[in-house]
């Protein structure tokens, strides 16, 4: 384009229109002028206001672009680091977590500077991210396998807030080749946090400031197992699995999902154990369902509004509920085994006598089993 005798050559072979058409787009190659100006600065918030500015027009660098920036290095990209680490979380249901450039500030802020507020994303220069890069991805590993080994959770969708990842990797971020070990005080008192987090919705707003209390409360516990880390307010409703319905982008669902996975349940008819790895990795809504059956209950009158309150669900695997479909419960009982019903109840925390009960008495019933499980969870 910009050697003549090579560009005349390149065209001698094109029709005229066409010569006349490349011709006017080397003009404008040859003929504009790009503006370029340096700019030296020690102050990341006059790069930041430049970056703005100059993408105004066109698509804006956001914090995590400049996050990248920042800490970029000809041995180090922190993108592609990033990409290593989802596909590594991907195996475990957990690859969003990576994707998540929100979040993913919120952990490198959050561990490096103790707050996550968006003036200490200002606050963070390239040298400190590379230096506690490995940590707070040891955090972040580390973190994923507490949520599934110490509360049966394998997907960041059914995690209730994903910004309990953050205060997590205070925790666990470490240097150590094999990740941040635990006591059993600071396991009993971590499940704690998460369980009085979910039902207080610690999360809902002024997460900033939570995040600045639990990482410097996470940090304590790290020194010390004997640090006292969830005595914030945490009261659950009397009727909360009542008045609150099932779905699942709820975070009152999420909880529940969470509770009713920490009792290793079983499905409804053939008594097997639920796989939760697989069943909440696919996030498949088709492994929850009502147990007193929807169609069931709207032939008896019933509300949408009741029939979806959270105290009728349970995990039940698709082909169980093919064979209940819209069987009445003292009818559907009889496809499953007498001898496994006790503990199939058990495991759903439902009342022994559910199949003897009315819609009404059932969810009451469940409602006060479930509220004295969640008691025990945040107590």
């Amino acid at each position: 384009m910009f050697d003549t005798v090579a560009y005349r050559n390149a065209c001698d072979n094109f029709e005229n229109e066409v010569r006349i058409e490349i011709d006017r787009l080397q003009e404008k190659f040859k003929e504009l002028s790009i503006p370029a100006q340096l700019m030296e600065t020690d102050d990341k918030g006059n790069v930041a206001i430049v970056f703005e500015r100059i993408n105004r027009a066109g698509v804006p660098l956001d914090t995590f672009q400049l996050l990248t920036a920042w800490s970029w290095s000809t041995e180090f990209d922190l993108q592609d680091k990033l990409d290593e680490l989802s596909a590594e979380l991907s195996e475990y249901g957990f690859d969003g977590l990576a994707e998540d450039q929100n979040l993913l500030i919120k952990c490198f802020t959050g561990y490096i500077l103790g707050s996550t507020s968006p003036r200490a994303v200002m606050q963070l220069d390239g040298e400190k991210i590379r230096d506690n890069y490995e940590q707070i991805i040891s955090g972040i590993k580390s973190s994923v396998d507490f949520l599934r080994k110490e509360l049966s959770l394998y997907s960041m969708t059914y995690v209730p807030y994903s910004a309990m990842i953050v205060s997590l990797v205070a925790f666990f971020g470490t240097s150590k080749v094999n990740g941040k070990s635990y006591t059993e005080k600071q396991r009993k008192e971590l499940v704690r946090w998460f369980w009085r987090s979910c039902f207080s919705r610690r999360y809902s707003s002024g997460v900033n400031d939570a995040h600045e209390v639990d990482i410097a409360a996470m940090r304590r516990l790290k020194l010390n197992e004997s640090e006292i880390i969830s005595d914030f307010k945490c009261d659950i409703p009397e009727n909360f699995f009542m008045v609150n319905n099932f779905s699942r982008t709820y975070v009152n669902t999420k909880t529940f999902i969470a509770m009713l996975a920490s009792c290793t349940p079983k499905s409804f008819i053939s008594g097997a154990n639920v796989d939760l790895e697989e069943t909440l990795k696919r996030s498949n809504s088709k492994e929850f369902h009502h147990i007193f059956p929807r169609k069931h209950l709207q032939r008896l009158g019933h509300g949408m509004k009741d029939i979806s309150c959270l105290a009728n669900f349970c995990f039940l695997n698709n082909a169980d509920n093919q064979k209940i479909k819209d069987k009445a419960p003292d009818e559907y009982i009889n496809l499953i085994d007498s001898e496994v019903l006790p503990d199939i109840l058990l495991k759903a925390i439902c009342p022994q006598d559910t199949f003897q009960l009315d819609f009404k008495q059932f969810v009451s019933k469940r409602n006060k089993m479930l509220m004295e499980y969640a008691n025990s969870l945040i107590k």
